[in-house]
This record gives C-alpha cells, structure tokens and sequence, in this order.
C-alpha cells in the first residue's frame, strides 16, 4: 500500500468527517484535537511527551481517549500545543456536521481518493462516482489545490464566487509532498 493510501486509510478512521457516528464525549473531545494538532505541528506522540515532560503511553492514553487528565495537564497540553485551552474540549464537529461540511483528499494528479458525506452532497453524485475520479479543471477544489501544490504551502484560496476552500498539503517522512486535503464549509 502505498503512503497516500494508508493517509487516506488512517483519516477514513479518525476523522469525524469521514465517521458516521462519533462520541462527542469530553474524553473523545480532547482526544481528537490532541491528535490533530500534534499531527498538525509533525510531533510525535514522543515528541509531545517530551515536551511535556511525560511518557509517550500518557499521551497515548489521551488520544485514545481512556484517559481522564486533570486541568493543569490539559492547560500544559495546550500550552505545548500553542493553543488556547478551550481549543482542546471544543464540540468535533466544530466545523460543522459531515453533511455540512466538503472535506477530500486529492493525490499530486487531482484524483481524489476519499469524500465525505457532504461532498457526495456538494457534487450531487454517488460516492462510489466520485472517490478515484479526477477533479475537473473547471473545479473550484482543483484550483485551490493548484494553488496549494504550486506554493509548496497549506492556504486558504477564495475561488469562484467567493467559496473559501482550505488546502492542507500531505507529506510523508521524507518531505515529499503526496497529495492535499480540502476543506470547503458551507
């Protein structure tokens, strides 16, 4: 399997928008946004530990979820996370609800390899129509794409008719760019 498939494999799991039900839990709460952000800042699961000055299986139990932390550990969390507390236990589907918001994964060549509810929604075509179909160059999905390949860098493009549309790049460990995801709330 290759990187950008076992992405798209672990994002189908985790990512409530790719999730048909999710537990909206404080525990699963804290363990959702600790995940991501320390994905999104390229930490480790060690690398947050240290940090901290705990051990990887603390944090671990944190992401999974089993582990109720007190207020000082989730205030240093945040703090390691360069975030504001209240980003930790936040609602999942702050964004939005999975028809609510468009949120894709495309590879370096524009074919998307996953969609969720509400772009199956936003295209009005079956799931099974869309996932491993290219984007058209007409797409508004594309250009921010272009755009976000082009830079080298995540944005937030505003296209046609003013829809902003987040591009998050994917890298692997070696800092090559495999693909982007898209994000459009409407």
């Amino acid at each position: 399997m290759n990187e950008l498939a076992q992405y798209v494999k672990q994002v189908l799991k985790d990512d409530p928008l790719f999730v048909e039900t999710i537990d909206d839990s404080i525990e699963k709460r804290v363990a959702y946004h600790v995940k991501r952000l320390r994905k999104a800042k390229r930490l480790t699961q060690a690398d947050l530990a240290e940090k901290m000055g705990v051990k990887q299986p603390f944090v671990a139990r944190i992401e999974s979820g089993k582990n109720n932390i007190s207020i000082r550990k989730l205030s240093e969390l945040a703090l390691v996370l360069e975030v504001d507390p209240v980003e930790l236990i936040k609602p999942i589907y702050a964004l939005g609800r999975p028809d609510d918001v468009v949120r894709m994964i495309v590879n370096r060549r524009f074919r998307i390899m996953a969609i969720n509810p509400g772009g199956v929604k936003f295209f009005g075509r079956p799931h099974i129509e869309l996932v491993h179909t290219l984007l058209s160059n007409e797409s508004p999905f594309r250009r921010a794409a272009e755009m976000a390949f082009e830079q080298g860098a995540d944005l937030t493009a505003t296209v046609k008719d003013g829809m902003s549309i987040d591009a998050r790049l994917i890298w692997n460990s070696r800092g090559q760019m495999l693909g982007a995801e898209l994000t459009y709330v409407r």
